[in-house]
């Protein structure tokens, strides 16, 4: 039927019994392309044919993260974003998985922390990482971060910091939402395709400035820095201030 594994898998979730184990959708794959290079054709029954699977430049390996605690033994209370100080963190990456940026965003006030890296090596994230972090590091509860090899040294950066470090589940960003969406807020500034090799700090601080003092819908139009901090600021200058309240008496 020219079905790909994915139609297949979700064609069985509607015909099988639900106590029917199913493989997951990688698992299919893996045994897809293990048959093709044993010299078996299955590999032709899907839709592009391909007997060797291309290698995923964004692929991120996990084997080399080890001692790795679950994101599902992480406290409650970090979960219901009930304190400050639980931070999510990811990478991105430019062009070709070269120059690209660190970012931190924390789960309860929303503030959101970046750096240049050069690479995604486990120690030249571990040195900008605690470099981003020492600042906040009396206030640091949990950090959470997905499985890439870059985040292998997450040991010694849990003993800097003197916090618990989780991995999210694979396949799961739902799981780091917060950091997520932070990231899409970064991208307006940076969109896909940007050369980082051609970013100042200035200029992505800067952006991060912009972000932590935009007015959010889920603070009731407070910034990220004023939960995060506990403060108040005027954003409006005075004169426009005065002339609002002048707009909307008349």
């Amino acid at each position: 039927k020219n079905w790909s594994p994915n139609a297949l898998l979700l064609r069985f979730k509607i015909e099988l019994p639900s106590t029917v184990k199913l493989p997951s959708l990688e698992t299919i794959y893996q045994w897809v392309y293990e048959d093709g290079v044993s010299g078996g054709d299955t590999y032709k029954c899907l839709p592009r044919k391909h007997k060797k699977r291309k290698k995923n430049l964004n692929s991120r390996e996990t084997a080399s993260t080890t001692d790795k605690v679950s994101i599902h033994l992480r406290d409650t209370v970090a979960n219901d974003r009930s304190r400050i100080g639980d931070i999510e963190i990811d990478s991105i990456v430019g062009p070709a998985n070269s120059n690209g940026m660190l970012t931190g965003t924390d789960r309860k006030s929303r503030l959101t922390m970046a750096t240049l890296v050069k690479n995604k090596s486990g120690d030249e994230i571990l040195i900008k990482l605690l470099s981003m972090l020492l600042t906040y590091k009396k206030r640091i509860r949990t950090i959470t971060s997905d499985n890439g090899t870059e985040f292998s040294q997450h040991l010694k950066i849990a003993t800097e910091l003197n916090t618990m470090y989780y991995f999210a589940d694979p396949y799961s960003s739902y799981q780091r939402g917060t950091n997520e969406h932070a990231n899409g807020m970064i991208r307006r500034y940076f969109p896909k395709g940007t050369d980082f090799s051609l970013v100042t700090e200035k200029e992505l601080q800067s952006a991060i400035y912009k972000i932590n003092n935009l007015p959010r819908k889920i603070h009731n139009g407070r910034t990220a820095n004023e939960i995060h901090y506990g403060i108040n600021k005027k954003l409006i200058p005075s004169k426009q201030r005065k002339s609002m309240i002048f707009a909307f008496r008349t």
